[in-house]
């Protein structure tokens, strides 16, 4: 038995999926759901140069990703990159203003990384709802690794 979350992260030092699989048994993936929001996130601007993209729409894609029959974990990165004083947001309703400057803030150079709590919070409220929904354990990974850790927020 093999539990990989490489599949989501661009770092040639992380072993891909396909080599997990040499190793002649079962892979199963934990997906790193903010990772997975930040493929979407981009995905959306290299095809139309936009990040407009509503959370709604986000959380139907994520979803989809949770759903691949190999996925049996979530992992979440919330408490080093936002912090654990998470606000809920229900029924995915985020204020508008705040998710597209929020949105925008997360693009540089062409990549994106979720930094923004608003988005960091959505993103957590929908893990927690498939976690919940599905049965599948959710990691809340908290420890060094991150250059922006605040210690005390991820406490």
């Amino acid at each position: 038995l093999d539990l990989s979350d490489s599949e989501s992260v661009e770092n040639p030092v992380i072993l891909p999926t396909s080599w997990h699989q040499l190793e002649n048994c079962d892979v199963y993936r934990v997906l790193r759901v903010e990772s997975v929001a930040e493929q979407i996130i981009l995905s959306h601007l290299q095809s139309d140069g936009s990040v407009e993209i509503l959370p709604n729409e986000l959380a139907s894609e994520i979803q989809m990703a949770a759903n691949a029959p190999n996925v049996v974990a979530l992992k979440s990165i919330i408490a080093y990159r936002g912090s654990l004083d998470v606000t809920p947001y229900s029924n995915f309703s985020v204020p508008q203003d705040q998710w597209k400057s929020a949105l925008t803030s997360c693009v540089h150079d062409g990549r994106v990384r979720l930094s923004e709590k608003v988005i960091l919070d959505f993103v957590f409220t929908v893990a927690v709802k498939i976690s919940t929904e599905r049965g599948l354990p959710l990691q809340i990974h908290t420890g060094f690794g991150d250059p922006d850790l605040i210690l005390h927020k991820a406490n």
